[in-house]
């Protein structure tokens, strides 16, 4: 009997040893980062024995798309399948900074409860002495100092408890106030964990024993990157500065630890396919069509700003939040059709500039459904996020071995999130071939300033452009924005001032760049400084077929500007049937600056949309171009120093008798 059961036991070995999993455990090498999500490319190397075996490769990504994984072997072996799982059992543990945060909101709660117990005795001996605070002799009489004795003894004893509740109550009030802290810095986190992973099961054949060189790639969500620039001008007789950088962050379940990071302008997920023509059938359309649009909206006030002073970007803000009003922290926005993006901070709230025709948001966050609307060019813009999974809550344990952070070790932003920034220094581009572009290390501290230069190299692909840093980075999956300054170049521009009086009465600085697209640049939000001093945002947009870029440096205030209508030639006269209405215009600029500017002032006359009945004519122009089917007037001045250049122009307009029109 005994043999017997020894023998079923070595059958049940053998069989479960037939069936073991060699596991592995992989190095990230390398990570391309796209606008949205990213390429990992993991290596290994591993013995295997002759035969058929599986290699359970794990420790990756939950995120991980199945259907982008691909595996390449070297050796003599052959990879008979791949397949994909999700780990459920194997939990990360704590560590780093949130095992610190754990275990000192676990000490504080400690503390906490060493205070409530002070104070509960405190109460408990002021309520005996109250109770016995009637003290009676043999004869019901105390004589004067027994009882001046007795009150002292009371005094002293009350006096001693509200000084000590007093004490304990501040410290109860900090207690709170810290444990709050990393309350919230704790939420912020559970909101972003994952403690499950996935793995790859490898199934291999080897007709001997032999080793084998692996490299592993897949794509992964909840990674993301945009571009976003400095521009800074000190005089308009220098070049501009332009440095670019890169916003990365990642909530991928997985460290990127000193690994070659590359940033691309590819979208991994759109297809390649070329699109296919449809027949284009006419037919009759409904009635109210013109066949002549221009004519129709001829007598509209179609003049805009952002014809004139490139990009007319707007501020938009808000707050993310789950369905019961929950901040949603690190969740991912884009401007949809963009390059444009941010993330929110703790708190959940945002800030981009929005270039413009556009307002679409696409909002993303782990353990939330995505979500695309339509905001307003405006603070206020609640976008709330459906919860779609149960994330993985951080229990809070007891541990005799602590690693304690004080409350003020937590920081904290009430409109940007935390974010690390590593600087560069650089004299700039060369123009030719393989463009240097100049990084610095980063350090561990949250805020890093440092002058010795590493290099990244533009790729540009058929399709796209690639940036690799040449040294290895580090990229911690927490979900906070990691600013990286991949460029700063020294730009040749050419400046001008312009004005559209009638529609804002100040001057818009633009500097023209010719041959931009050497640069590598993409449309992003950047950041204004003229003379030193921060003016403000804008849109660096790049969309437009054009040699020159035209970058607008905001409103400077040295330039002064004034449009007023001249009362004296305003008049209206009746001849015979037709009424005649005369305008005159005076536009005056001073250039306070230290130096001669180049301005174009843009105005303009009304169009008629039926000339038979309303005739417009240009009585005086002043020397401007005038453009007579859109009625725009240009003109183009050099104003020196400490000068005011005044410009008139005046026009009529003949139409019927009785009617009304609108001419300003």
């Amino acid at each position: 009997m005994l043999k017997k059961i020894i023998f079923i036991a070595f059958t049940i070995f053998l069989s479960v040893s037939s069936f073991a999993l060699d596991e592995i455990k992989s190095d990230i090498k390398k990570v391309t980062v796209f606008l949205n999500g990213a390429q990992v490319t993991r290596s290994f190397t591993s013995k295997l024995s002759g035969g058929t075996q599986t290699l359970r490769i794990t420790e990756l990504s939950p995120y991980l798309d199945a259907k982008t994984i691909q595996v390449k072997g070297n050796g003599e072996f052959t990879i008979l399948s791949i397949r994909h799982q999700m780990n459920y059992m194997d939990e990360k543990e704590l560590s780093g900074d949130l095992k610190k945060i754990s275990d000192s909101l676990n000490y504080y709660q400690e503390q906490s409860k060493l205070v409530d117990i002070e104070l509960n005795t405190l109460s408990q001996s002021e309520q005996f002495l109250q109770i016995n605070r009637s003290i009676k002799g043999q004869n019901d009489n105390l004589d004067a100092a027994t009882f001046r004795a007795v009150h002292q003894f009371y005094y002293d004893e009350l006096l001693l408890i509200a000084k000590k509740r007093n004490k304990h109550s501040y410290q109860k009030a900090d207690i709170s106030s810290a444990m709050s802290k990393f309350r919230n810095q704790l939420d912020a986190i559970n909101s972003k964990l994952t403690q499950n992973t996935s793995e790859i099961l490898l199934e291999l054949q080897a007709n001997k024993s032999t080793s084998g060189q692996f490299e592993l790639s897949y794509l992964v969500n909840h990674a993301s990157w945009y571009p976003s620039y400095d521009i800074r001008v000190q005089t308009i007789n220098d070049p501009l500065t332009l440095i670019y950088k890169a916003n990365v962050q990642q909530n991928t379940g997985e460290d990127w630890d000193g690994v070659s990071l590359t940033f691309s302008n590819a979208n991994p997920y759109q297809s390649g396919d070329l699109p296919v023509l449809t027949p284009y059938y006419l037919n009759y359309v409904a009635a109210g069509y013109n066949p002549n649009p221009y004519k129709a909206n001829a007598t509209q006030n179609s003049y805009n700003l952002s014809n004139y002073i490139s990009s007319n970007a707007s501020q938009s803000s808000g707050r993310v939040t789950d369905a019961n009003g929950a901040a949603i922290a690190y969740a991912t926005i884009k401007v949809q059709g963009t390059s444009i993006g941010t993330i929110t901070d703790e708190n959940g709230n945002w800030s981009i500039t929005l270039p413009q025709g556009k307002n679409q948001l696409f909002v993303s966050s782990i353990g939330f459904g995505d979500k695309y609307q339509a905001v307003s060019a405006s603070a206020g813009n609640n976008i709330v996020l459906t919860n779609t999974q149960n994330i993985a809550q951080i229990q809070i344990n007891m541990d005799a071995n602590r690693s304690l952070l004080e409350s003020d070790d937590i920081q904290y932003s009430a409109s940007a999130p935390s974010q690390s920034y590593t600087w560069a220094q650089t004299e700039g581009l060369v123009n030719t071939g393989y463009n240097r572009f100049s990084l610095t290390a980063p350090r561990k501290d949250k805020q890093v300033y440092v002058s010795k230069p590493i290099a990244v190299m533009p790729l540009e692909n058929q399709t796209s452009l690639e940036i690799t840093l040449d040294i290895p980075f580090t990229i911690k999956s927490d979900g906070k924005q990691k600013v990286v300054s991949i460029n700063e170049a020294k730009v040749p521009a050419y400046y001008e001032y312009r004005s559209v009086p009638k529609l804002e009465k100040a001057a818009f600085l633009i500097a023209r760049v010719a041959d931009w697209s050497e640069y590598n640049l993409l449309e992003g939000e950047a950041n204004l400084y003229f003379e030193s001093t921060y003016i403000g945002k804008s849109i660096l947009d790049v969309r437009f077929l054009s040699d020159t870029l035209n970058i607008s440096l905001g409103r400077d205030k040295n330039v002064l500007i004034s449009r007023q209508k001249v009362k004296s030639q305003t008049s209206r006269e009746f001849i015979g049937k037709e009424t005649i209405e005369k305008r005159q215009f005076e536009i005056k600029v001073r250039n306070n600056k230290q130096q001669p500017i180049n301005l174009i002032v843009y105005d303009q006359v009304p169009v008629s949309s039926m000339p038979k009945d309303i005739e417009v004519l240009l009585k005086d122009k002043n020397g401007a171009i005038h453009a007579e089917q859109t009625g725009e007037l240009k003109w183009e001045l050099t104003i020196d120093s400490q000068k005011t250049t005044e410009l008139n122009f005046k026009y009529q307009v003949k139409f019927p008798k009785g009617q009304t029109i609108n001419l300003e």
